[in-house]
């Protein structure tokens, strides 16, 4: 929800991992499951004060995560009409991104980034932003290492911070598996090093990491749970083709 990261493979498979960043107040995430909507299994943590989620993949192989804001800080002005987390959900019932963008109704609801990835014909990441009064689509290179950070809750210089980071990994890769969890845990063990991990040290803390694999037409998805000290993983078979 606020520091997601894309890593591809080979054979359309992937790694995506984001960093959930909130304050004291929100209700601890409830933990992966699987639920029918619509006709499609989708598998996704709850956010239980919503009634949403943050990240979700379908079984069509589609996921959606979402992260705060979309250029630069706005104002926060509830009541409004639903969360952003219902959006993500919502996303799944319409045949793609583009619909999503031409057709869906965003009045009244908080602004946001979108990151779409879908795996047919071939990996295709598109980046949809909510500004409050207008959408912007961008199209994203699905072959290349992506980072992006809230722009809700990070200034300009803390997400070039985050972005050089990134780069800084990618140059130490030395193999596979590619330590994404240990990236977005860095600074958890020293809260002095400036890391990706927020400790509790201010407004907002690092509450979970959820990271999915895609591997041989399966998703395996792992939900680390900071505020209850619980992890947890299931995996969704996908009906990609190919």
């Amino acid at each position: 929800m606020c520091t997601l990261t894309y890593i591809p493979g080979k054979n359309g498979n992937y790694r995506i991992a984001s960093n959930r960043d909130e304050g004291d107040a929100r209700t601890p995430s409830l933990p992966p499951g699987i639920i029918e909507m619509a006709g499609q299994k989708l598998l996704y943590p709850k956010d239980p004060d919503g009634g949403g989620t943050w990240l979700a993949i379908s079984e069509q192989g589609r996921l959606a995560c979402l992260l705060n804001g979309a250029f630069g800080r706005h104002l926060h002005q509830p009541p409004y009409r639903m969360s952003r987390g219902l959006v993500v959900l919502q996303q799944f019932m319409l045949p793609g991104p583009c619909h999503f963008y031409a057709d869906y109704p965003l009045s009244g609801i908080e602004p946001f980034t979108l990151v779409i990835v879908e795996p047919k014909p071939k990996i295709n990441i598109t980046e949809i932003k909510w500004d409050g009064s207008q959408k912007h689509l961008r199209w994203v290179d699905p072959e290349r290492p992506q980072i992006w950070s809230s722009e809700m809750l990070y200034d300009p210089a803390d997400i070039q911070h985050r972005h050089t980071l990134f780069s800084d990994w990618l140059k130490e890769k030395t193999g596979e598996p590619f330590p994404l969890r240990k990236f977005h845990l860095f600074g958890r063990d020293n809260p002095e090093i400036r890391g990706i991990f927020k400790n509790k040290s201010g407004p907002v803390a690092t509450v979970s990491l959820t990271s999915v694999e895609i591997r041989d037409k399966v998703a395996a998805m792992k939900h680390e749970n900071f505020l209850t000290n619980s992890e947890s993983e299931i995996r969704l078979p996908l009906m990609t083709e190919g």
